[in-house]
């Protein structure tokens, strides 16, 4: 499974991240796999990132994000992105704009997504000028029929890959994505209709590294956060399995774990990397944080890789028992694919 770095940030902050990856590990370009959104990205980033193109697989997500926290319209977006994307053929996968189903959604608003969406899957790919097999259609649902109805209308338009984005959803603007029994079951489904469909499938904004597991057991291709960067600003960090501890006491949410606790943390978990050897530094600068947490989601999934699914989720069971137990319910009942 591919991770894919969000990088819809300040220009300097992603400069930063660079330098610091030349300097500290020797490599060009720190990232695999990035996700941007180009609708709302910063003046600076796209030439950076397709300077490194050749080296690193680029996505462009759409922006439903931005959509669902009422910055866009289905129709605004839909719009603009396509002048984005037929300027800048560049990037490997582009999303179809798409409206996201939130929580607090009722019936009748939720079908009305999800409507709106198919006639995305079906308009979009016709406008465009972009290679279809590099389109990304997101697919919602709050029951596993919707979810089925949505995969075989995108898989229908041509696109080359699903996306996942049935998250339960939380935060007063619905802003926070939850992996919950009942978004697993969704996933499952999606897993299902994109292997009888013949096509890959991409999971929308995780967060935490510690879902990789499950993910994968699922069959995800790939999947992408802003969680690496968003969590060292508030002075946590990532460790495999075990999930995002706080160093600098800035989270008022999650305690604070002193040097004696967080080395052994490191060791349980079987971590170490060159940013995070140093905990004084790893405190005062939040882009080593980051480059860390991203060296984390990495580290998931070659240990998953490496170990097999099953010792991978025996062992979140032990060191994360909230996604332990979760994973538990799913993996007598689906078929690793």
């Amino acid at each position: 499974m591919n991770y894919f770095a969000s990088v819809t940030i300040n220009r300097c902050h992603l400069r930063a991240l660079v330098d610091l990856s030349a300097q500290i590990a020797g490599r060009r370009f720190p990232f695999q796999n990035v996700i941007v959104s180009p609708l709302v990205v910063r003046n600076g980033i796209l030439p950076i990132v397709s300077t490194h193109k050749h080296s690193c697989n680029v996505m462009f997500d759409s922006g439903g994000f931005h959509i669902q926290q009422g910055q866009f319209t289905l129709t605004e977006v839909a719009l603009r992105i396509d002048d984005i994307y037929k300027n800048n053929p560049w990037a490997h996968r582009y999303v179809i704009p798409d409206v996201p189903i939130v929580t607090q959604d009722n019936s009748r608003a939720a079908t009305a997504k999800i409507r709106a969406n198919i006639r995305q899957y079906r308009s979009f790919p016709e406008i465009t000028n972009i290679d279809r097999s590099k389109l990304v259609a997101v697919v919602h649902g709050r029951t596993t029929v919707e979810i089925a109805r949505c995969a075989a209308a995108a898989a229908k338009s041509g696109v080359g890959m699903l996306g996942f984005g049935a998250f339960s959803t939380s935060g007063s603007k619905s802003n926070v994505n939850t992996l919950t029994g009942g978004s697993c079951i969704l996933l499952a489904e999606l897993s299902k209709c994109a292997h009888r469909l013949g096509l890959p499938f991409h999971v929308f904004g995780i967060g935490n590294p510690s879902a990789i597991p499950l993910l994968m057991h699922f069959g995800a291709a790939s999947c992408d956060s802003a969680g690496w960067i968003r969590s060292a600003g508030f002075g946590n960090v990532f460790l495999p399995f075990i999930g995002a501890v706080n160093i600098t006491g800035a989270a008022s949410t999650r305690r604070t774990v002193g040097a004696r606790e967080f080395s052994q943390l490191k060791r349980i978990s079987a971590h170490d990397c060159v940013y995070c050897s140093d905990l004084a530094t790893l405190k005062a600068r939040w882009h080593y944080r980051a480059l860390h947490n991203y060296e984390v989601a990495l580290e998931t999934i070659s240990v998953v890789s490496k170990t097999g699914i099953e010792a991978a989720l025996a062992k979140l069971d032990t060191l994360n028992p909230r996604l332990g137990k979760l994973s538990a319910r799913f993996l007598d009942t689906t078929e690793p694919t």
